[in-house]
């Protein structure tokens, strides 16, 4: 059937071809056959990607300009499953900047104060009540500048 050289083995040429049918056949059934099998996802389940936990509705986006005689003043609520938020304050100007949370009582919660240097500052501030307002008023010692203050939602705890 298959030609035996002198020592008795296989000929290369015929160990050649059985590769090559080999690959040939292996590259058609992967190409082919359907591997789409939920098997393996329901075993071996990927973890929800960090980029993915929170959506474009949990970052609220607040403009305006603060000044030194003229503070501006955010009002927000917290979401029904918040248990806290990042601020984040990014400006255009110098001087020091200055956040000021209050609760729905009037009640200060943290003052969070940002250097002249820095045009963009962030912090995580919990616990809040969820489903409540709350007012950031942002005052600035220099001058007149523009902002942007973003209000990241933290629902169950999810941020950190």
């Amino acid at each position: 059937m298959f030609k035996l050289n002198q020592r008795g083995y296989l000929s290369p040429t015929v160990l050649i071809i059985f590769a090559a049918v080999g690959i040939l056949v292996f590259i058609i059934l992967s190409q082919s056959a359907d591997f789409k099998d939920n098997l393996f996802n329901s075993l071996y389940p990927k973890p929800q990607a960090e980029a993915a936990r929170y959506s474009k509705t949990d970052i609220e986006t607040f403009r305006g300009t603060v000044s030194v005689s003229s503070p501006a003043t955010v009002t927000f609520n917290t979401l029904s499953n918040d248990t806290g938020v990042i601020l984040t304050l990014s400006t255009r100007g110098g001087g020091v900047k200055t956040m000021q949370l209050y609760d729905s009582a009037n009640n200060l919660v943290t003052t969070i104060t940002v250097p002249a240097d820095v045009n963009s500052w962030g912090t995580y501030v919990r616990p809040l009540q969820p489903s409540t307002p709350y007012r950031v008023v942002i005052t600035n010692t220099e001058g007149s500048t523009r902002f942007l203050l973003y209000v990241n939602h933290c629902p169950d705890d999810q941020c950190f």
